[in-house]
């Protein structure tokens, strides 16, 4: 997979997003107006809307490493995938969300002054943490019944009454998660840890910055692929 920071980029921001379209989204989120600047070189546009060039271009590489793994499910039958589900991110994440809030409020309580960003950071995560918990009790139920060997769990989901709204309402779950995850990332500065920041501080970001990948990946195996499973077996029932 081609890197975004390799010397190959392309010379302008239009040039850039026009390679992999899926940039484009990326590009919003950070505030790069691809109308305006795409005539500009990635780092032009990057400053001119007061971003970091270097981590705008890891945050497209990670985006399209993440891209990447979930198209190596692609083959996968939906038993599959939702035992994926299961196992490495719902645990992953109920634990991770636990410890970093245990993380947040030791910092925030001993960073407060010299870094209020702090309890910034730990009221959003507050409301991250609520709704991603929340999301994956809703959830469970119809990815354990999928990952079902004795009987057709897939057959036994798509007949369960209430299919398609219960998809529309975990979309909108991951879009509120995802938007959370935007804000806590700009809160934090990008995950730039400062040079003399504490190692709390130090563990808190690297922890925030892998939990924001693990969810992204999950909500893309979910859109991309499991809905997607699940929308055709509505379909063709």
């Amino acid at each position: 997979m081609e890197n975004p920071s390799s010397n190959t980029r392309p010379a302008t921001l239009g040039d850039f997003v026009r390679q992999r379209p899926q940039r484009l989204r990326l590009c919003e989120q950070f505030g790069l107006n691809v109308c305006v600047a795409g005539g500009l070189s990635v780092e032009e546009a990057c400053i001119q809307a007061r971003v970091d060039p270097e981590y705008f271009l890891s945050q497209c590489e990670a985006l399209e490493q993440m891209h990447a793994a979930s198209l190596g499910f692609m083959n996968y039958t939906p038993r599959q995938i939702a035992c994926d589900i299961l196992n490495n991110h719902h645990e992953f994440i109920f634990t991770e969300l636990a410890a970093i809030e245990r993380l947040l409020e030791r910092v925030s309580t001993r960073h407060w002054q010299s870094a209020p960003v702090w309890p910034k950071v730990l009221m959003c995560f507050r409301d991250l943490r609520q709704l991603l918990e929340q999301h994956l009790i809703n959830e469970s139920p119809m990815i354990r019944e999928l990952t079902e060997k004795r009987r057709d769990g897939f057959a036994a989901v798509v007949r369960g009454r209430g299919l398609r709204d219960m998809l529309v309402a975990f979309e909108g779950d991951h879009e509120r998660v995802h938007k959370l995850l935007v804000r806590i990332r700009s809160i934090v500065g990008g995950y730039c840890v400062p040079r003399d920041a504490c190692l709390g501080q130090q563990a808190v970001v690297a922890r925030l910055r892998d939990l924001e990948q693990k969810v992204l990946l999950l909500i893309q195996k979910e859109d991309n692929l499991l809905f997607v499973h699940l929308r055709s077996g509505l379909d063709a029932g």
